[in-house]
């Protein structure tokens, strides 16, 4: 990911939050500033770092507290997301073993988790009940398309049921790309661990 290699390369705090922004659209994660978060909150604080002479460092420690209560309530992506923020954070306070741990974070964060999967269908089925969901029958196809079978199908059904098989499997190409864009950096901060603290990753 040609992201990530500017990443590790740049100097600037502004420059870094820059690429954090692309990298969140790489993973298609949407950073909404007007909603609340603790990840928005330390993206936020650390733009205020970038601008900021007098206060940089208490908005870096700020933008460290905000980004390691996000990596404990986030997921997937978001949570690689924070993991990358509390990175930066330690880089420019000069933590520089909790700056590796934030990287070596990252690369334990689970690419392949079902539950994620079928929390999405659950959110899809509970903002649009009466357009996508269509009970038992209908929890057995989107179970069908997903290769869910068996009592595998019980949190469709508890979901709110279906989902139609073409956006079924939208949903589906959606996440596997996601695995894809997780692997792929997972694989760039092994080779960067490697190469610049020569430190051998799984």
């Amino acid at each position: 990911m040609e992201t990530i290699e500017q990443f590790f390369k740049t100097g600037s705090i502004r420059e870094n939050v820059f690429c954090i922004l692309k990298i969140s659209e790489s993973l298609s994660i949407k950073i909404d500033k007007l909603i609340q978060s603790e990840l928005n909150a330390g993206i936020q604080s650390l733009e205020q770092a970038a601008n900021s002479v007098s206060e940089k460092e208490s908005l870096l420690r700020e933008a460290r507290n905000r980004f390691n209560k996000a990596s404990v309530l986030e997921k997937r992506e978001r949570k690689i997301i924070s993991l990358l923020g509390l990175y930066l954070c330690h880089h420019y306070l000069k933590d520089h073993q909790n700056e590796i741990n934030s990287l070596k974070d990252i690369l334990l964060v689970n690419a392949e988790d079902e539950n994620f999967l079928k929390d999405m269908f659950r959110g899809i089925c509970s903002a649009n009940p009466a357009t996508f969901c269509g009970g038992g029958l209908g929890a057995i196809f989107l179970g069908g398309a997903l290769g869910i079978t068996g009592i595998g199908v019980i949190p469709l059904l508890l979901a709110g049921g279906t989902y139609s098989a073409i956006k079924a499997e939208q949903i589906k190409e959606k996440y596997e790309k996601s695995v894809k864009n997780i692997y792929c950096l997972q694989q760039e901060i092994r080779v960067y661990l490697k190469n610049v603290h020569n430190i051998d990753s799984k």
